[in-house]
C-alpha cells in the first residue's frame, strides 16, 4: 500500500533510536500525534553535536530499549536539536520554531527535559542523570505523578488569587507562597509563581515578606530587591540567609554588569565580617579575585583620567585581597597559577 504524503511528511519529520520509539523532530507534529494518542510530551532541547550532557543522556538512556519500555505508554518523545556543524543543521526540519519554543520555555541550558500536557502546559522539568534507563523512567514516573498533581494546584490557586479581595486575597496569597516554598530550583512551576511572591514582596504583610523572601531564596530566584531584604534580616549572616541568597543571585550572573553588582555585595559581606561557609569559602574567595581582576567594579562614564587610575589601583587591591584569602583553600595548579598571577608572584 502507498504511504500517503502526511504519512510520508511525518516519516519525514522523525528521528529514530534503535528499534524502538521514534524520536519526532517537528513539535507540532508531535503535538498532534499526543493528542490522537492520548499521551503527554517529552520534549528533549539538546545540542546532539557539541553537549557533552546531551550526549551523555542520549548514550546512557534514550538509545536503551529499557528507556523505550518504561515511556511508550505514557509519552510521545520529541527532540528539539540545536546543533552546531552545519551537516547537522541542515537536518533540523524547523530551526525557527525550535528557537521560539526554546525562549518560550526559557531553556538557559542543554539537555533540558521538559514533560508537557499537548496544551504546551510543563509539569515537569530535568536533565542528565546518573543511573541509566530504567532509573531515568522511574524518575520521570515521579515526576508525572508529583507534576501532574502540583499543575493542578498552582491553576488552581491563581486563578482563586486573581478572582478573590481583600482578606480573601490575602489567604490565597499565602497559599500560592506556601506551594512556591514546596518548589526545588529545577521545578516547571517556579515561573508561574514569581508573580504572587513579588507581590508580597511590595505590599504583603511582614509575615509574608518574610516567607516570601526565604521561598525565593530557596528556588534560587534571588535579584537585587530579595538580596537587599536578606542582607537586612541577617545582616551578620548569623542565621545564614544572607550567603544563601547572595549564593543564589551569583548564580544567576550572566553578563560583566552582574558581575560587577556582585562584587560590590561581595564586598559588602566580607566588610560586614560575616562568615563564609568553610565549603564555599574556595570558590567565592576566587571568583572575587577573578573577577575584580578581569572585570573590576563599576566606574562612573564621567570619571577622568585621575578617577579611572585610582579606581583601577583600588580594584587590584581588592583582587589581592581576595586572592590572599582563597590561595591556602586550594591545591589545583591551574587556579594557583591565576591567583599567583593576581598577586604578582
Amino acid at each position: 500500500m502507498q504511504m500517503t504524503l502526511r504519512a510520508l511528511a511525518l516519516s519525514a519529520l522523525t528521528l529514530p533510536v534503535l528499534a524502538g520509539e521514534t524520536w519526532h523532530a517537528d513539535y507540532d507534529e508531535a503535538v498532534k500525534v499526543a493528542q490522537d494518542s492520548g499521551k503527554y510530551l517529552l520534549v528533549d532541547f539538546t545540542g546532539s553535536d557539541w553537549c557533552g550532557w546531551c550526549i551523555r543522556l542520549h548514550d546512557e538512556v534514550f538509545s536503551h530499549e529499557e528507556f523505550d519500555a518504561g515511556v511508550k505508554d505514557k509519552f510521545v518523545l520529541v527532540s528539539l536539536d540545536f546543533p552546531k556543524s552545519e551537516e547537522v543543521k541542515a537536518k533540523v526540519p524547523n530551526p525557527e520554531r525550535n528557537q521560539e519554543l526554546l525562549e518560550r520555555y526559557g531553556i538557559e541550558g542543554f539537555p533540558t527535559v521538559l514533560l508537557m500536557t499537548v496544551d504546551g502546559e510543563v509539569f515537569g522539568r530535568t536533565g542528565y542523570r546518573e543511573g541509566g534507563p530504567e532509573a531515568y523512567v522511574e524518575h520521570l514516573n515521579k515526576l508525572v505523578e508529583t507534576g501532574l498533581a502540583d499543575l493542578k494546584a498552582v491553576k488552581k490557586a491563581l486563578e482563586e488569587y486573581a478572582a478573590a479581595e481583600g482578606e480573601a486575597r490575602s489567604a490565597k496569597l499565602d497559599v500560592l507562597l506556601d506551594l512556591l516554598a514546596r518548589q526545588d530550583p529545577d521545578s516547571a512551576f517556579i515561573d508561574k509563581l514569581l508573580g504572587p511572591a513579588h507581590d508580597a514582596l511590595a505590599s504583603g504583610t511582614d509575615a509574608q515578606k518574610n516567607k516570601a523572601m526565604s521561598a525565593l531564596i530557596e528556588v534560587g530566584a534571588v535579584d537585587s530587591q530579595v538580596l537587599a531584604m536578606a542582607r537586612k534580616a541577617d545582616p551578620k549572616n548569623e542565621a545564614g540567609k544572607w550567603f544563601e541568597a547572595l549564593s543564589a543571585y551569583l548564580g544567576t550572573i550572566s553578563d560583566v554588569e552582574g558581575v560587577q553588582e556582585a562584587l560590590l555585595e561581595m564586598d559588602a559581606f566580607v566588610d560586614a565580617g560575616a562568615t563564609v561557609p568553610e565549603t564555599d569559602a574556595p570558590q567565592f574567595y576566587f571568583m572575587a579575585a577573578f573577577w575584580y581582576d578581569q572585570f573590576g567594579s563599576p566606574l562612573a562614564e564621567d570619571a577622568d583620567d585621575a578617577a579611572r587610575k585610582a579606581h583601577d589601583e583600588a580594584d587590584a587591591l581588592r583582587a589581592k585581597r581576595y586572592a590572599k584569602l582563597a590561595k591556602p583553600l586550594w591545591d589545583d595548579p591551574q587556579r594557583l597559577e591565576i591567583l599567583d598571577g593576581i598577586l604578582g608572584n
